[in-house]
């Protein structure tokens, strides 16, 4: 709202999402973070296609090089396409931090998909868990649930798949639609039920 995306009163949508982010990166067309949100967009919407050579023209920049958020979507589309030689050699480059949640959500990724080692992997995941957001990161905690399942831990990988579907189905558009309209009217109690 404050930044003139959406009125008032109304509700974001997938249409005020594609308009920021073209206008980000109209404003900033060489930044490897805006280039990598819009490319994270993409992917979150099934087009891989359109998000390689977004985050392509970018990944040898030193921002690329230095950035948690790039390391994690690149390195995400490369998994997803199966370029395991590139993500290995792209991780083992990486110049930035080496903590936090992106970054111990995408090592324990490449331990547990490149490197085969998913005692390590879940050394990562639970730090990528301990640190906002991972406690409601979803799709990390479907990971964990494959390395302790290989691991042979059984019990623990069901209660970790069933906790993932819970918060999975907590990130349902209408879930979400639901709650901004709640929080747009929060004087009305009608609302809040």
């Amino acid at each position: 709202r404050r930044m003139g995306f959406i009125a008032d009163g109304q509700v974001g949508s997938a249409g005020v999402v594609v308009v920021r982010l073209a206008t980000f990166q109209r404003n900033e067309p060489a930044s490897a973070i805006t280039l990598a949100v819009n490319a994270a967009h993409l992917i979150q919407l099934r087009d891989r296609e359109s998000a390689l050579p977004l985050l392509e023209s970018v990944q040898s920049s030193d921002d690329a090089r230095a950035s948690d958020f790039f390391l994690s979507v690149w390195l995400n589309l490369l998994l997803e396409l199966g370029r395991l030689p590139e993500s290995q050699a792209w991780f083992e480059a990486y110049k930035g931090p080496r903590q936090g949640h992106l970054y111990d959500r995408m090592a324990g990724r490449m331990e547990q998909t490149v490197y085969r080692r998913d005692e390590r992997a879940l050394e990562h995941f639970d730090r990528a868990l301990a640190v906002w957001p991972g406690a409601m990161d979803w799709s990390l905690l479907h990971f964990r649930a494959q390395s302790l399942a290989r691991l042979g831990r059984r019990q623990e990988a069901d209660q970790t798949r069933a906790r993932a579907k819970e918060i999975e189905l907590l990130m349902e558009l209408p879930v979400h639609q639901q709650l901004r309209q709640m929080l747009l009217n929060l004087n009305d109690p009608a609302t809040l039920r």
